[in-house]
């Protein structure tokens, strides 16, 4: 256990594990992969909205089962486990933590069930009555996209990916972070607070936090519509537009972990849940140009242990 926190969680360690994912993902597409998982001829096309659908629906399976369950592994194993720890450094009781965990991890097929709705009920619609006519490449996916290696360099570029899900990662903190803001600050917190009080049960972070709240929580449901909808708003491709949503669910599960000395986003979001009336947005950066950032007196008492949920490692 001592071998595994301190070397195989090492943010270094991790840096690599991506850089090799990159490496094989966008050096060498797996190509037999996606022919095993989508046995028809390269010809074939497939409508986008299917894909959406399927990634609405799995990634829920994949967090809630996998990566969810790995965190809640390292945080009661390794931090609550450890010999050079003490299990009261963890908030709250294990049997509240282990409640919360059951709890996440009971209905997975609901993770995005509002996004999944939406999605049906409104983009399907309309995809029908678009493509009827016209096949559209923003409606339209072809196996050719992706295995061509004409079409992979010109529509799966590095570089335009990036810039992409940089400029989408923005756009999504800059407006869930202010409907997160609003439900503490200004004229509209006494109708919205109320809603997202419940997530706030929870004054220290740790693995199911994130899943701890009210589902009109105004936050919650301004996420389920950026799920459904922004991608296409902004014009991107099918696998920028899943990567986009996937990537910011699994920050705000990171966000949540109470890894403050491991991520800086768990870090500035320990603050919140500590204070309330800072670090409203996602991503510090974000923070500093539209919210309020921690007082340099409060990261001072986090990194001294005062109000911390979990310890220094």
């Amino acid at each position: 256990m001592e071998h595994l926190k301190h070397q195989v969680l090492r943010i270094d360690t991790m840096t690599i594990l991506l850089a090799l994912l990159w490496f094989c993902c966008f050096r060498h597409p797996p190509n037999d992969l996606l022919t095993f998982i989508i046995p028809s001829s390269a010809a074939a096309s497939y409508p986008r909205i299917l894909l959406e659908i399927c990634n609405l629906f799995a990634f829920g399976f994949l967090e809630r089962w996998v990566i969810l369950d790995l965190v809640h592994y390292f945080e009661e194993e390794v931090i609550g486990g450890s010999s050079t720890t003490k299990k009261s450094a963890l908030p709250l009781s294990k049997s509240v933590r282990d409640h919360d965990f059951q709890q996440a991890q009971s209905k997975p097929w609901l993770h995005n069930k509002n996004a999944l709705f939406l999605t049906i009920s409104v983009l399907l619609p309309i995809d029908l009555l678009t493509t009827t006519t016209t096949r559209s490449n923003n409606f339209w996916w072809s196996f050719d996209d992706f295995v061509s290696p004409s079409m992979n360099d010109a529509v799966f570029s590095k570089g335009k990916l990036c810039k992409d899900l940089l400029m989408g990662l923005l756009i999504i903190d800059m407006i869930l972070g202010t409907a997160h803001m609003l439900s503490h600050r200004g004229p509209f917190k006494i109708y919205l607070s109320k809603y997202h009080m419940k997530h706030h049960t929870r004054h220290h972070n740790y693995s199911s936090v994130k899943y701890v709240g009210n589902p009109l929580d105004f936050e919650v449901v301004l996420t389920q519509l950026c799920y459904a909808f922004l991608p296409r708003l902004l014009g991107y491709d099918i696998w920028t537009g899943l990567l986009l949503i996937d990537i910011f669910s699994l920050q705000l599960l990171l966000e949540h972990s109470g890894y403050t000395r491991l991520f800086a986003v768990a870090q500035h979001h320990e603050m919140h849940h500590n204070h309330r009336d800072v670090a409203f947005y996602h991503f510090p950066l974000t923070e500093m140009l539209l919210g309020r950032m921690p007082s340099l007196k409060q990261f001072e008492r986090m990194h001294a242990g005062a109000g911390v949920g979990f310890p220094s490692w």
